[in-house]
């Protein structure tokens, strides 16, 4: 695989320090760590999230940690609850909770990778799982 460049262009009131860590692969790694998150409910078939779930072999340890960091957002959980608890949902609802399910599903798969990628490279994730859980 060959490496690509890519050039990023930023506003003037982006601060300078920020600006050598941009060319950087571990800030290269967590912009496209969120693009990945961000972009749940944009992939529409599983291929698409397959695709994306390879990417994460080439993260960094520190750029998965933070997979694993993040969160679905707190109103994208609230809703799907509220209507899982409502009867009877009306035919737009379902197709609401049918979209913030496949949301939750895209983002499980996405973690469970990481999860597996560090647990290969020697973090004990069963410790971390057991802390998570407290």
């Amino acid at each position: 695989m060959s490496d690509r460049v890519v050039t990023v262009t930023v506003p003037e009131w982006f601060p300078k320090s920020m600006e050598q860590s941009v060319n950087e692969q571990r800030m290269f790694e967590f912009v496209l760590c969120e693009s990945i998150i961000l972009q749940f409910e944009q992939v529409r078939d599983g291929r698409s999230l397959e695709e994306m779930v390879t990417i994460l072999d080439h993260f960094s340890d520190a750029a998965l940690w933070q997979v694993l960091a993040y969160r679905v957002p707190y109103t994208v959980y609230l809703r799907e609850q509220e209507l899982v608890e409502k009867d009877p949902l009306s035919s737009q609802e379902e197709q609401e909770l049918e979209e913030l399910t496949r949301i939750t599903i895209r983002f499980m798969r996405v973690r469970s990778q990481a999860f597996l990628l560090l647990k290969q490279r020697g973090y004990d994730i069963d410790r971390y799982a057991q802390e998570q859980a407290r």
